[in-house]
């Protein structure tokens, strides 16, 4: 009986422990909830003059980078994996270096990141927005966006994933005016909000040389939605940005990770599709607009390691682009998900 109480008591205080442990995380997260205003202006770094030209060929590419921590070997806790961080900060760092030598080789005019970390307990706390900036290119300017500043996320228990800050970042070799974060509709349900990510809309404005403006917006939306409402807020957000923007005349290019699927032409090749993903909703329409995206993968599952020809893989990174923009091709890179859990994609525009 003296043994059994014992147990009972070990067994009550573990349970007491990460009842505190938990408290604590959540009492963290809403002292320090990051809680940005619905329109932000953001710093411009770097000082490109160059007006973008009419007539002319335009590279785009973007990629989600994973906070280099997803490579190929990594699975994710939120996708039913058991991984929070990355390998290690070795392989963050080698992740991060192959991602830039590769985007060098493309050599776009324009890039849009997403997940892109300053600092974070899954990325080892290695500053990839400043190897970016000093390794990426030439003769560009940035503007970088925060949509994730979290203190503390206390799963999985044996591994936290801890505390990121990271964020959306966009590159132009043309001159940048203006760079606006607007803020994304997102979870209120708690504790949920105070460690979701804060989804926006990170709009760079460029000059051009016939003197109106090329609005290149740069999104993350939402993954992890139950039920699906605050992916329904968003789209709706994005549409109503996309009629108000297109009314003056300028030209508009979205791009990014869209968390939907764009391109069904993998759909067949899996009996049931993860929680993770949905397809684009039929109601998505702005007059003036037409979605490309690339017929090869865009990004896989993080349940597990990357296994090809077993793990599951979709299509859904592209752009969303006005029709005076002139798109002359769309092209995905096959990278085998070497050093993140998406494929880059690059489109090539001329400005009508």
């Amino acid at each position: 009986m003296f043994f059994i109480k014992n147990i009972i008591k070990i067994v009550l205080g573990i349970g007491a422990l990460f009842a505190i442990y938990f408290a604590l995380s959540i009492l963290a997260a809403i002292t320090f909830d990051y809680n940005p205003e619905n329109l932000i202006e953001l710093d411009i770094n770097g000082s490109s003059e160059e007006l973008a030209p009419i007539g002319e060929i335009i590279d785009i590419t973007t990629f989600n980078i994973g906070y280099c921590g997803l490579e190929k070997e990594q699975d994710f806790f939120m996708d039913g994996g058991k991984s929070s961080r990355g390998g290690s900060k070795e392989k963050v760092q080698e992740n991060l270096h192959a991602i830039v030598t590769k985007l060098n080789e493309i050599s776009p005019d324009l890039v849009m990141l997403q997940e892109v970390d300053k600092k974070g307990h899954r990325s080892f706390d290695v500053n990839q927005v400043e190897y970016i900036e000093e390794n990426l290119l030439s003769n560009t300017s940035y503007a970088y966006g925060v949509n994730y500043d979290v203190k503390w996320v206390p799963l999985p228990i044996t591994k936290p994933m801890g505390g990121a800050l990271s964020g959306l970042m966009t590159i132009s070799k043309y001159k940048v005016d203006k760079a606006t974060r607007l803020s994304l509709p997102s979870s209120q349900d708690i504790p949920k909000k105070f460690f979701d990510l804060d989804r926006c809309l990170m709009e760079t404005e460029i000059a051009v040389d016939n003197g109106k403006k090329l609005y290149l917006v740069n999104v993350h939306l939402s993954a992890f939605d139950k039920g699906g409402s605050v992916r329904k807020k968003q789209m709706d957000f994005v549409m109503d940005y996309l009629n108000e923007k297109r009314k003056n005349g300028d030209y508009i290019i979205m791009g990014g990770d869209w968390n939907h699927i764009l391109n069904d032409k993998l759909n067949a090749n899996y009996d049931v599709l993860p929680s993770w993903i949905v397809e684009i909703p039929e109601s998505f329409y702005v007059e003036g607009f037409k979605m490309y995206s690339p017929d090869i993968a865009t990004v896989r599952d993080n349940e597990k390691a990357y296994e090809k020809g077993v793990t599951f893989e979709s299509i859904i990174d592209g752009f969303y682009v006005s029709d005076n923009v002139e798109v002359k091709s769309i092209k995905g890179y096959e990278l085998g998900f070497e050093n993140s859990d998406h494929n880059p994609v690059s489109i090539e525009v001329i400005l009508k």
